[in-house]
């Protein structure tokens, strides 16, 4: 699997995203970050994943981002 599956983009109410060691992700969907209550999201190990939406800075409860790895 490239992508985030679309379906699972629509669930406003995660606060923690983990996709560590997902090294397959090449593309991370601009609607994940519509997540408002996300506080914690785990990017470690997505070794092929070559950039994030500029929407990032918009989620205001974000307060774990690692990209570690």
């Amino acid at each position: 699997m490239e992508s985030f599956p679309n379906a699972l983009t629509n669930l406003y109410f995660w606060t923690i995203l983990n996709l560590k060691d997902f090294s397959s992700l090449k593309n991370f969907p601009d609607k994940l970050f519509n997540l408002n209550l996300l506080t914690a999201l785990y990017l470690s190990g997505c070794s092929s994943l070559t950039s994030l939406p500029n929407k990032l800075p918009n989620i205001s409860s974000l307060t774990i981002f690692d990209l570690n790895g």
